[in-house]
């Protein structure tokens, strides 16, 4: 079971929930965990959305991204960690012909990513 809180949309409720895990939420702490992820389920995903990275020798093509649902096999939960954000946004790694990197939408605060969890409680706590 996991607990953690949920923030519904520009209405601001947030809500106190746990999670039923029945696999292992992977947790990204450092650019090489992310670098693993993508290793062990890679999908192809053109250039990060981003024209200056285009340029960038860091990121020449192919570019790879986790492929989320081949995970729901093996891993409940992707955790991006604080430090894994401040460590790991942007960073270029290899993996397979092409390179990686973490690009977040949202990089202020740690959050999980559920690829496949059931509630097993939720209360509204605002």
């Amino acid at each position: 079971m996991a607990r953690t809180y949920l923030s519904v949309g520009g209405n601001g409720s947030v809500w106190d929930v746990s999670v039923a895990v029945e696999r292992p939420v992977r947790e990204i702490r450092h650019p090489r965990d992310w670098q693993a992820l993508v290793a062990e389920a890679p999908r192809a995903a053109g250039f990060p959305p981003f024209s200056s990275l285009e340029r960038s020798p860091l990121v020449l093509p192919p570019f790879y991204a986790p492929d989320f649902a081949r995970l729901r096999s093996t891993t409940s939960g992707i955790r991006y960690t604080l430090s894994g954000l401040v460590r790991g946004v942007l960073v270029a790694s290899s993996v397979e012909d092409g390179r990686t990197a973490m690009i977040p939408s949202d990089v202020n605060v740690e959050c999980t990513t559920w690829l496949q969890a059931r509630l097993a409680h939720a209360k509204r706590i605002l």
